[in-house]
């Protein structure tokens, strides 16, 4: 699916709606590849190291409260070295303001090719009931609230967001995904592992 010549993982995120009770899908699809922050190295080392508190507990779906419903949300530029900075700024925003959404279901594991025998994991998270932002902004259909991006994130302690640490981040090309009465938001995040290659390894003879 990747490509196999960094040394790194790269994932993907999916944004769509469904009805609440039976999440039949009923929204479109948006999806693109995500940007890997520096803050997943830290991450990484720590699962490695055997610290399960850092595994990945929430997405952040990040929205806007539009004028209109024809109007397009106003899509942040980033580079990988922004962390929780951003979403705490977003404090001083009206109109936009993010979901801090936790993942309930258990992580899925596949395989993308014939020399792993699991090395992609998929994440999931969904809204429930009626919701307001982090920063209590309103999140609804009479809003005009559209989620547009968001982040895969790491909450070593949940009950204390300000210790989150942003893994990787995403705003496909497009989304507007709207909040519509009787219906919720699912976003599904996968991150493929792979090693690099032979000639970039640093082994040889």
């Amino acid at each position: 699916m990747f490509d196999r010549n960094v040394p790194t993982y790269r994932g993907y995120s999916t944004i769509f709606r469904v009805k609440e009770g039976t999440k039949e899908v009923v929204g479109p699809f948006v999806f693109q590849r995500n940007t890997v922050m520096n803050g997943s190295a830290d991450v990484l080392a720590r699962l490695m190291g055997g610290n399960a508190a850092y595994n990945i507990g929430y997405m952040y779906m990040e929205f806007e409260n539009l004028a209109t419903p024809e109007s397009d949300p106003s899509v942040p530029t980033y580079t990988k070295d922004e962390g929780l900075e951003y979403y705490t700024g977003l404090n001083s925003s009206l109109t936009t303001d993010f979901l801090r959404v936790p993942i309930l279901v258990t992580p899925g594991i596949s395989t993308t090719d014939e020399d792993y025998a699991g090395n992609m994991v998929t994440f999931t998270a969904i809204t429930t009931g009626d919701l307001t932002g982090f920063w209590g902004r309103e999140f609804s259909e009479a809003a005009n609230s559209v989620i547009y991006g968001g982040a895969l994130v790491s909450a070593p302690i949940p009950a204390a967001p300000t210790n989150d640490i942003i893994v990787c981040r995403n705003y496909p090309a497009g989304a507007k995904v709207p909040k519509v009465s009787g219906e919720q938001v699912c976003m599904v995040w996968s991150v493929e592992f792979a090693a690099p290659a032979a000639a970039e390894s640093g082994s040889g003879s």
